[in-house]
């Protein structure tokens, strides 16, 4: 099964994502992590799409990390393996992600993730990125 995985520690956004993966063509399952060290442990091989926020400060972990300790582990350890969206409101946050992760060849977009109208566009780039936008959702 296709695996989509989101780093982020804000509950009322994780049961948004849910409902937009849900809502995606074909069969995904989703792996959510609160802290970057449970991303760590996690095998990439299925995995289509990796979305990451910054702050993890309503983690249950007590170091959790943040978005830019999880795109070293993926840009030190991994090839690119699939894309990622960088989701984050932090736009200074945001952009250092971006640049180390296009760094190392992985394909990326910043989508901030908040409103409804933001809510569609992490949507439509989650389907662009994984080659489904031509398909009926």
């Amino acid at each position: 099964m296709a695996i989509i995985v989101i780093l982020e520690d804000n509950p009322d956004r994780v049961e948004i994502m849910r409902g937009v993966v849900a809502s995606l063509p074909g069969n995904f399952e989703l792996r959510h992590f609160d802290n970057v060290g449970a991303l760590r442990a996690t095998d990439l091989r299925d995995v289509r799409l990796i979305s990451l926020d910054f702050s993890l400060e309503n983690s249950s972990a007590h170091k959790p990390g943040n978005g830019l300790d999880a795109v070293h582990f993926l840009t030190e350890r991994h090839e690119p393996v699939c894309p990622v969206i960088v989701h984050t409101l932090s736009t200074a946050d945001s952009r250092r992600m971006t640049e180390a992760l296009e760094g190392k060849g992985w394909p990326v977009r910043r989508v901030p993730f908040g409103g409804r109208d933001r809510v569609e566009k992490w949507r439509a780039a989650a389907m662009k990125l994984m080659g489904l936008a031509g398909t009926l959702a």
